[in-house]
């Protein structure tokens, strides 16, 4: 009981001036340039960045009050639900998923790839159940008559970027993610067959709820100063993408 009463005592002294925003989800690039941008707000004391590779993890954590702010991708899957007293703010409905290959890849051209060639080839990806994208990304092969191959199931980034780079399989992409000079490139798929929803979750009554039509904004601008980081990117920033900066 008394650690019961210990862990309320913290929560209610959460969201003070002096307390660090905790910001989750899985998102790379973006949850690192957005807490930046946080960290240098009057309104904002620190930042604290703890990512989960399930999104349903992060907006529970948001709900609890273990996260104030979660940036998070969700598949377009049925049942996507958000708990009470969470709130949300879309920031792009469909962002497409990318692959990454080893530069001198045989699939590696210039312009998007089919997915039927990418499938050819061994996936490797995160371990299979793990979360829905995983759910979602059998949908897909399945909507298509195509079959994954998944020999590898590395738990580490580092060893997934490694059997990339040594052409033993190839995998997915953020949007945002850069041509690495190591040897890894990122390509558009072609058609869009894979895409993600990037949501915003936060609690009401709270300062990042006071502030997230800015925190929107800066996400949106963190976009635009992604441009450069592959051609994919570019092609698709220049086609759909810049079209949210308006809406903002």
């Amino acid at each position: 009981m008394s650690a019961i009463a210990e862990r309320v005592g913290e929560w209610s002294r959460r969201g003070g001036p002096s307390d660090p925003l905790r910001v989750g989800g899985y998102c790379g690039y973006l949850h690192v340039v957005v807490s930046r941008w946080l960290r240098d707000q009057p309104w904002c004391a620190d930042v604290s960045v703890q990512e989960d590779t399930d999104e349903r993890i992060s907006v529970e954590k948001v709900a609890i009050g273990d996260l104030d702010l979660a940036l998070v991708y969700r598949p377009p899957l049925p049942g996507l639900t958000t708990p009470p007293g969470v709130a949300s703010v879309v920031v792009h409905p469909a962002e497409p998923v990318f692959v990454m290959m080893a530069h001198d890849h045989p699939i590696a051209r210039s312009g998007p790839v089919p997915l039927a060639d990418i499938f050819d080839h061994a996936w490797v990806d995160e371990p299979p159940g793990a979360t829905r994208w995983w759910t979602y990304l059998s949908q897909v092969c399945h909507e298509h008559d195509l079959t994954l191959r998944q020999p590898h199931n590395p738990q580490c980034l580092a060893t997934l970027l490694e059997l990339v780079r040594a052409k033993l399989a190839v995998g997915p992409a953020l949007a945002t993610s850069r041509n690495r000079p190591d040897g890894i490139v990122v390509r558009a798929i072609e058609g869009t067959p894979m895409w993600q929803e990037l949501r915003l979750f936060y609690r009401p009554d709270t300062v990042v709820a006071q502030h997230i039509e800015e925190i929107h904004h800066q996400v949106m601008v963190a976009y635009s100063a992604r441009q450069g980081c592959s051609p994919a990117f570019d092609a698709w920033w220049c086609e759909r993408g810049r079209e949210l900066l308006t809406a903002v």
